[in-house]
């Protein structure tokens, strides 16, 4: 956590309590689906070959950008519907709301299309925003349909 009076942490401890509370509401959303928590390293000998993602080395590792990697591992072996919630890091990402490492939460799904995903994730964000907005239900378009709304071509 970064500071800005010497000892004292960066965040509010309303701010704190806040997001102990996402993280508890985070889990309990997934355990009602049966979506099962994992841990993957943070620190690895390999990382991610985006090159518009720049990594940061720790001696001959790497600090995660994302638990992508290892979580399409587990995926792969175990066939299982997964969450992590993770530390990442990134290089060359500092501004006034980004720092180079962050948490986020990443998951897959068996047997879930695109429109089974996307709705998942507003219910997600629906459920951790109790009480402050509720997102609609996501109005579905073809690629093809977003091309000729936007700049009238059809791709």
């Amino acid at each position: 956590m970064v500071t800005t009076e010497g000892w004292r942490p960066a965040a509010s401890r309303s701010t704190l309590a806040m997001r102990a509370e996402m993280l508890a509401a985070l889990r309990v959303f997934f355990a009602a689906r049966n979506v099962q928590e994992q841990q993957t390293p943070i620190l690895a000998p390999t990382t991610v070959t985006d090159s518009n993602i720049d990594s940061i080395c720790v001696g001959d590792r790497f600090l995660q950008t994302s638990p992508e990697y290892h979580m399409k591992r587990l995926l792969a072996a175990y066939s299982t519907d997964s969450f992590q919630v993770s530390k990442a890091f990134r290089g060359s990402e500092t501004g006034t709301r980004h720092l180079p490492e962050f948490t986020l939460v990443e998951w897959y799904r068996i047997g879930f299309d695109w429109e089974q995903l996307a709705t998942e994730v507003c219910e997600l964000i629906n459920y951790l925003a109790a009480g402050y907005r509720v997102l609609e239900q996501p109005n579905f378009i073809t690629y093809r349909q977003a091309f000729l709304n936007a700049i009238v071509c059809d791709p």
